[in-house]
């Protein structure tokens, strides 16, 4: 009972956050926060097979604070016993951040609130957004560069689309809020949907002559699928193409290589050359279904937007592949069969 208590255990050592899985570490990884990374996702640089993704994963989620900030240090061990311990060590003290939203909707509970005007109170006049401002205290408290600000019906807070994802932010740069938030009016709504579909479709804009495309010969709506050759439900899904094609679905490939950019050691990561080599295949299409076939991919390179085209993904809430746009700009995460994404977006 004792060491099952003592196993259990979160220690704080000076300014490292530290949670503790038993036994002595048989390998370590150390990595260097650089903007625009997130645990998650260095998980799957870290681990080398499915039991130690999974092992980091478990630390990762039993952290008492798993915020990174750019020059943060965070130290992965895989134990001997098969567990693992994460350790972030911080660059700089962390900056006050209201966690009001973790993946689950909330209200901000400080969101200054309506006054009522009468003839016994003055009319509260309010102050016009610094946009140059908020986007300096962002990045000067926690490093996120910020590319574009949305109003949002929220009050007192506007959305913020950055190199590390989308957040709300109140207008004078006191909280931040990581997650969905939602409005229960009339209907349960997602209030930064309709800003960040708008967002989509401008984004995909850019992108429009380095995708690859499967076309409906009877073309009658286009959707944008952010894929990776790795995916079984992206594989799945091509394998699937005459269906949609046949249906008047016209399907349009982004690169997402979920392993990341890089690799462990600093260099381009097998899933990122593996699509580099697709994409500057004389045959693109071709290689994608080969590739999501099962066939080695013949090493090719070129310049590609594939880099751009994953930081894209992330700012606009792509968190795993397949992850498909529909023409509205709204974005649905997961496979979708032929016939359920006909009659969505029929719908649509």
């Amino acid at each position: 009972m004792k060491r099952r208590l003592l196993n259990l255990i979160s220690i704080s050592i000076c300014c490292a956050t530290i949670f503790h899985l038993p036994l002595k570490a048989a390998e370590e990884f150390s990595h260097q926060i650089k903007s625009g990374d997130n645990l998650w996702d260095l998980s799957s640089t870290y681990a080398s097979n499915k039991s130690e993704l999974l092992a980091i994963r478990k630390a990762i989620s039993e952290l008492p604070n798993n915020w990174i900030y750019p020059r943060d240090v965070v130290k992965f061990i895989i134990n001997d016993d098969g567990n693992a311990t994460v350790e972030i060590s911080r660059a700089t003290p962390q900056p006050q951040v209201s966690n009001l939203v973790k993946q689950t909707p909330a209200i901000a509970e400080k969101a200054e609130p309506t006054k009522l005007v009468t003839n016994d109170t003055p009319k509260v006049v309010k102050k016009a957004l610094d946009i140059e401002a908020l986007k300096v205290k962002l990045s000067a408290t926690i490093g996120l560069k910020v590319d574009k600000i949305l109003e949002t019906s929220l009050e007192n807070f506007v959305i913020v689309i950055t190199d590390q994802g989308t957040f709300y932010a109140s207008e004078d740069g006191s909280y931040l809020i990581q997650g969905k938030v939602y409005s229960l009016d009339d209907k349960v709504t997602d209030l930064a949907e309709n800003s960040l579909a708008e967002f989509r479709l401008e984004g995909l804009e850019k992108f429009e002559d380095d995708m690859i495309t499967y076309k409906a010969e009877n073309e009658k709506y286009v959707v944008n699928v952010f894929t990776d050759i790795t995916c079984g439900y992206c594989r799945k899904m091509h394998a699937e193409m005459a269906d949609y094609n046949a249906r008047g679905i016209t399907f349009r490939y982004l690169a997402y290589p979920r392993s990341g950019i890089m690799d462990r050691t600093g260099n381009t990561s097998k899933g990122f050359n593996d699509l580099r080599s697709i994409w500057c295949n004389e045959n693109s299409a071709e290689a994608m279904t080969k590739a999501k076939s099962g066939s080695n991919v013949a090493y090719r390179i070129c310049e590609t937007t594939i880099e751009d085209q994953f930081n894209f993904g992330r700012q606009i809430g792509v968190k795993g592949t397949p992850a498909i746009i529909l023409p509205t700009g709204m974005m649905i995460p997961g496979y979708q069969p032929p016939a359920q994404l006909e009659e969505l977006l029929k719908k649509t």
